[in-house]
């Protein structure tokens, strides 16, 4: 079996900085193997386009799952502070809205190139830091 890997993520969305319907997002991840969870062997941010702060988790969620897979890194314990979207793509909660709709689309096909992947609603506190790099991210720091 190969190694598991967890993985925090976070989105953040500062709206109508471009358009009124659209503005600047955010997603940070943090991917520690499991057997050392002192120290991230991976960090990553960047910036998104988003219409809503939900739209902005499920893109960080979205971009953490492709960096995992083009990584090899198929056993994975994701977290997120986003209970909506931890429930929504768990199936526990409905999807109403067709825009997350298609997100969630998304991520259940990354989902099924996995050997094992679960998805887990953690505090914010306990995602500092994924947080930090969404915040990174928007502020154009590297």
């Amino acid at each position: 079996m190969s190694d598991m890997y967890y993985c925090f993520v976070d989105g953040s969305f500062r709206p109508g900085t471009i358009r009124r319907s659209v503005g600047i997002g955010s997603y940070g991840f943090a991917i520690y193997k499991a057997n050392d969870d002192t120290k991230p062997i991976i960090k990553d941010h960047g910036r998104i386009l988003a219409a809503t702060s939900n739209q902005a988790e499920y893109l960080a969620v979205i971009e953490a799952l492709r960096y995992l897979l083009s990584n090899k890194m198929l056993n994975v314990k994701l977290y997120t502070d986003s209970k909506l979207v931890a429930e929504q793509l768990s199936k526990k909660f409905r999807i109403n809205d067709p825009n997350l709709a298609a997100l969630a689309d998304i991520a259940w096909d990354l989902f099924s190139r996995f050997n094992s992947i679960e998805i887990n609603h953690v505090d914010r506190k306990n995602n500092m830091a994924a947080h930090k790099l969404t915040q990174e991210a928007y502020n154009g720091r590297e």
